[in-house]
This record gives structure tokens, C-alpha cells and sequence, in this order.
């Protein structure tokens, strides 16, 4: 199992929350008259249906359905954005019940529309969103997600919004084949410690590893010493399990065992604490007396 950059967990309160939300916003559309206002909490709906920690398949019908319904007042009203914002959350839900070819379409209506109508924001949701669908057979699919991941940073950038740049950022450094990655990284690393981000463990992290495949061990046990500093303050999650694993992966490349083994050791802790067996397999070999080995590069 490959853990990578930055995870985002649901917790039973957040589920909690959109349980109690989505009633309260049904019983609030009884209540409103058919004008934009309307729309958005039509797509307000949608959208908490879409994300709602373990949805179902009826959650997801449920959320086209009421998009649908904010498709079509939009257009009676002649509100081009509410067209787009609809044909975006339209997409959204047929992604996340898995089927691409239903969705795409409307992934690309978001975008021709809310390029004319829409905020900053809302155009680099579209082109963020179009590059969640897989590839065709004339683009070479990573070659495709990197090209509407790059057209969605720009748009967050000029938009204004730096947290959701620099989050954005950091995942096309993830991305992209340009070898400019790690200046993306360190952009994105700048930019959250000038507005207060805090959960940075999950940057440290990446940037580690994007100077341990430069060959620099020294800056990547900097910088992996930094995200366990961070983790071990605020993160609880499989998350630490990656971090440890890094850092021992680290340590292993300048010939340093013993540390290497003991940040092993704690990234096998972490996994058996969550019991999870892909993460076990793959860490046990690291911590075997006499078989250290990194695994053909394969890292947690």
C-alpha cells in the first residue's frame, strides 16, 4: 500500500454534523421562492449529500436530482453561473457513484460555462473537477490530469484564496513530470506558513522525499525531521505511519541502521494500532533482524 502526501479523514463528528445539516436545508427548500437564492441552496444540498462522510448510492441520486432541479430554475431564470455551479455539482455526484461517462460531459459544460459567468474560485473548481476523470485514448492520462490540475492552480492563484492555491499547488508538485516539483513545493510550504498553516507535517513530508529522489539525503532527513516533529504534535492518523517509514527510509540511504530501524519500528507500531495489513506487509522486511532492505524503493 502506497500512503502519499496529505490525508483527509472523516471523523464521526463530521458525519454527525451532515446528518443533522441536510434536514435542516430540506425543510429550509419548502420554504423558499424560486429565485437564485433557490439555486444555490439547491446546490448547498446537493453538495452535503455528495460529501457526506459514508454516503450511499440514494445520498448520490439524491444529489443529482436536486442539481438537476437547480440546473433547470437557473435556466428559466436565465442565471448562466447557477447553469454552471449545477452542471459542476452534477458532475460531482456522477463521479463519486462512478460513472465517468455520465459525468464528464457535465465536468466540461461547468467549465465553458463558468468561464464566462463564474468567480476565480468557481472556474478552477471546474477545471479541478475535470481532471478527477480518467484519460482517453489520444491524451496519455497523467499527461491529461496534469493539464487541468496546472489550468485550476492558476485560476486559485488569481483568485485570491491562498490556502486553497497553495494546497493546490502542492498536489500538482505531487503530479506533475516538469521537474519542477520541488520548487512548487517549497512555493506552496512558503505560502502556508505566511497565512498560519498548521498541519504541515504532510508538506515537510513530501518535500522530503522530493529531495531523497534528488539524492540528497541530508535535506530529506530535514525536512522529514520537521514533518515527524509536526505529526507527532498533531496527528494521530496512518499518517505518522508514513512519516516514520519516510524518515527510516532516510536514514537507511546514508547507512545510519540503527536509526533507520528505530523509525521502522515506529511506523510498524502505528500500522498494527490501526491494523492495517497492506502497511504491515510492507514494513515488516524493513524491521526483520538482518534484512533491512528498501524494497526496491517501494515506500508506505
Amino acid at each position: 500500500m502506497i500512503l502519499t502526501g496529505m490525508f483527509f479523514t472523516h471523523t464521526m463528528q463530521a458525519q454527525d454534523e451532515y446528518t443533522k445539516a441536510i434536514p435542516l436545508l430540506l425543510q429550509q427548500l419548502k420554504k423558499v421562492k424560486a429565485d437564485t437564492g433557490r439555486v444555490s441552496l439547491l446546490l448547498k444540498t446537493a453538495h452535503f449529500y455528495i460529501f457526506k462522510p459514508g454516503e450511499q448510492a440514494a445520498d448520490l441520486d439524491s444529489a443529482v436530482l436536486l442539481a438537476h432541479q437547480a440546473e433547470t430554475l437557473s435556466q428559466s431564470l436565465k442565471y448562466s453561473r447557477g447553469a454552471g455551479l449545477s452542471y459542476l455539482v452534477i458532475s460531482q455526484a456522477w463521479r463519486e457513484k462512478g460513472d465517468t461517462v455520465q459525468g464528464r460531459p457535465y465536468a466540461d459544460q461547468a467549465i465553458a460555462q463558468l468561464s464566462r459567468y463564474g468567480t476565480k474560485m468557481e472556474q478552477g473548481n471546474a477545471w479541478k473537477e475535470r481532471s478527477m476523470y480518467p484519460g482517453n485514448i489520444k491524451v496519455d492520462e497523467r499527461s491529461q490530469k496534469i493539464y487541468y490540475q496546472e489550468r485550476a492552480v492558476q485560476l486559485y492563484k488569481e483568485s485570491g484564496d491562498s490556502l486553497t492555491y497553495a494546497k493546490e499547488l502542492l498536489f500538482l508538485s505531487e503530479i506533475t513530470d516538469s521537474g519542477e516539483d520541488l520548487d512548487m513545493a517549497l512555493e506552496a510550504l512558503r505560502i502556508f506558513k505566511n497565512i498560519g498553516y498548521k498541519d504541515l507535517q504532510g508538506v515537510y513530508y513530501l518535500i522530503g522525499s522530493q529531495y531523497s529522489v534528488r539524492n540528497n539525503p541530508i535535506e530529506a532527513i530535514r525536512y522529514c525531521e520537521m514533518a515527524v516533529a509536526v505529526a507527532e504534535e498533531r496527528d494521530s492518523s496512518m499518517q505518522l505511519c508514513t512519516v516514520y517509514n519516510r524518515m527510516g527510509l532516510a536514514y537507511y540511504e546514508i547507512n545510519e541502521r540503527e536509526k533507520a530501524k528505530e523509525f521502522f519500528l515506529k511506523a510498524l507500531a502505528v500500522a498494527e494500532r490501526y491494523r492495517d495489513m497492506d502497511a504491515i506487509w510492507t514494513l515488516v522486511p524493513n524491521v526483520t533482524a538482518g534484512s533491512m532492505i528498501k524494497m526496491n524503493g517501494y515506500s508506505i
